[in-house]
């Protein structure tokens, strides 16, 4: 209300009719929540190549039309004056309204136009995040894109599970109704992009989530963020320390002989591992495996850091344990690069 004020004070007063000032001031308010997210994924580094309003399925007749193709398929009958789409015949529990008895297009009509109209835009793959509480309508909505062609696997609904914040061992209470609720922005301000991120991404999306904030805001081990950008700059600083002595790094001067050692072959192991984990995390849209490797990963150098003395007085020596810890640096960079997060050379 108050950016409307501050904003369109004018053009408010210029609108006749209770009616026209109503759609007017929502209108308003809508422009301001979307370009507030907008903003908020942005400095989240997640950016969208378009943002769609669902006022434009009605304003071009997308709605309707795709009633009409829904009709022409055989799958709405009609039932107390409206039109019912035939999903039970999809897996659904009960067959599901369409057009309201008054003309008017449900919800569920929007979002299969919506969907075609991915579809009509040649995506081969669409791809829905819901919350928990959407479950059920994954089938009436799965459904009516299979009656229109949507080939067997090109319709995926990934579903994630509540995230709780908390501050201080106590559960963060919101409520929309009453208002109270932390933003997106607020997060970013008191913990940063990179933790941010990686905490959102750490759980599988079909685990519940504690965010927590004290954690979040460690700068120590305890902090899974702290912990992997800690073994990067570890690695860094190792080449700069080698740098600084005059040593002269040649990786083709090693000897896998230095390898044969429990920690050095846990971490060959992992290293080789790496192309095989985006596979799966990338075929199982399950990005949290990225973050279990990395911390798997991270354990296994710093134990290797902690058991061997990486600039050994032997030349072959040292520069093995360098080739081997450059690998791991590279590794490091580019999984938390995967995720988003940034790899620092100096913490």
């Amino acid at each position: 209300a108050a950016f409307i004020r501050d904003n369109f004070a004018s053009e408010v007063l210029s609108v006749a009719g209770e009616g026209a000032l109503m759609e007017f001031m929502a209108r308003k308010a809508v422009e301001y929540n979307v370009s507030g997210q907008r903003r908020d994924l942005e400095r989240f580094n997640v950016n969208f190549r378009r943002w769609f309003n669902e006022s434009l399925l009605h304003a071009d007749g997308s709605v309707l039309e795709t009633f009409r193709i829904l009709e022409k398929l055989g799958v709405i009958y009609e039932e107390d004056g409206k039109k019912v789409f035939r999903s039970t015949e999809y897996g659904d529990d009960k067959d599901r309204v369409v057009v309201r008895d008054d003309g008017r297009p449900t919800y569920l009509l929007a979002d299969i136009a919506y969907h075609r109209n991915k579809k009509d835009r040649g995506y081969d793959l669409i791809i829905n995040i819901w919350g928990p509480d959407h479950h059920g309508y994954i089938a009436r909505l799965a459904g009516a894109m299979k009656a229109m062609g949507c080939p067997e696997g090109a319709f995926r609904v990934l579903i994630a599970q509540q995230v709780n914040l908390v501050m201080e061992g106590e559960m963060v209470k919101m409520s929309k109704r009453l208002g109270r609720f932390s933003t997106m922005s607020e997060l970013l301000d008191e913990i940063g992009v990179d933790v941010a991120r990686y905490f959102f991404t750490m759980r599988s999306t079909e685990s519940h989530l504690d965010f927590d904030l004290a954690l979040a805001k460690r700068q120590s081990s305890e902090n899974p963020v702290f912990y992997l950008q800690y073994a990067h700059a570890r690695i860094c600083s190792i080449f700069r320390e080698a740098e600084k002595r005059g040593f002269r790094y040649e990786p083709g001067k090693r000897d896998t002989a230095h390898l044969r050692n429990p920690e050095a072959l846990a971490l060959l192991k992992l290293l080789a591992r790496f192309p095989e984990e985006i596979t799966d995390a990338a075929g199982a849209f399950e990005p949290h495996r990225i973050a279990t490797f990395l911390m798997r990963l991270a354990q296994a150098y710093h134990r290797f850091y902690a058991e061997h003395r990486v600039l050994s007085e032997d030349g072959t020596e040292a520069n093995t344990n360098l080739a081997l810890c450059d690998c791991v640096r590279v590794v490091m960079k580019n999984g938390l690069g995967l995720l988003g997060v940034s790899a620092p050379e100096r913490m």
